[in-house]
């Protein structure tokens, strides 16, 4: 396991509460995400997928890894001083979905709460 793996990402339960207590939410077809812009410069992150979503846990972590690969790949682009949950929808979690296409729509979120800041 890499040391820096989990550097930005949400570990207390203050964290989420500071999280859900003023947010904002984006909705697609893949994923929905729970977001707040603060001003600490880093973007922080977690993902969370119930098993009511999905029973099996390979395929939960497999979506998981699926949305921070793509998060380590593009944070340079993402929203400096941002704190995001991810919610992976069942469509997400599904075989057929394309890496590529979850990719799509994370730089579409990515790009939506930039130009709105």
């Amino acid at each position: 396991m890499c040391p820096d793996r989990r550097v930005n990402t949400l570990k207390k339960k203050s964290e989420f509460n500071r999280l859900f207590s003023n947010n904002q939410i984006y909705r697609c077809r893949y994923f929905k995400v729970i977001y707040r812009r603060e001003n600490t410069g880093k973007l922080t992150f977690a993902i969370s997928i119930s098993r009511k979503t999905e029973i099996l846990a390979t395929k939960r972590n497999k979506g998981k890894r699926r949305i921070r690969m793509i998060i380590k790949k593009i944070s340079g682009k993402g929203p400096p001083g941002a704190t995001l949950l991810f919610v992976p929808t069942k469509s997400m979690l599904d075989p057929k979905t394309k890496f590529k296409e979850i990719e799509k729509e994370i730089h579409e979120f990515f790009r939506k709460i930039s130009k709105s800041q």
